[in-house]
């Protein structure tokens, strides 16, 4: 089944919600052109809502590292939420968790964004 998105602003930060499994062949490159649009049109503060992500793999992680890579470039942050305890792992043990910040929730996401300037 393919990945879903919505796609919502809450002020100066939009909220990515994905379902489904970010992979190589399937919901990761959509992820990154979800990422990429937001970028396009001038919001920098954004949270990949991971609640229901239920797999990603090396291609997903490698799409993900492009979509902070490309959020970063311009001066802005990208940072995941309600990840699942396995989802955590994938990144913690990736070079990208040394850098992206994991917040429990999207409400605590959010907050954090919030204080952060861009």
């Amino acid at each position: 089944m393919p990945a879903k998105f919505t796609v919502s602003d809450h002020g100066d930060v939009t909220i990515i919600k994905m379902i489904g499994r970010a992979t190589w062949v399937e919901g990761a490159k959509e992820l990154y052109q979800h990422v990429s649009d937001q970028v396009d049109r001038g919001r920098t503060k954004i949270v990949l809502d991971m609640s229901n992500v239920n797999y990603i793999d090396s291609g997903g992680l490698g799409y993900l590292v492009t979509a902070y890579a490309k959020v970063a470039n311009k001066r802005g942050i990208l940072v995941v939420a309600d990840l699942t305890p396995r989802l955590r792992d994938s990144i913690t043990n990736s070079t990208l968790g040394k850098v992206m910040r994991m917040y429990d929730s999207v409400d605590n996401a959010i907050a954090g964004l919030k204080k952060t300037s861009t």
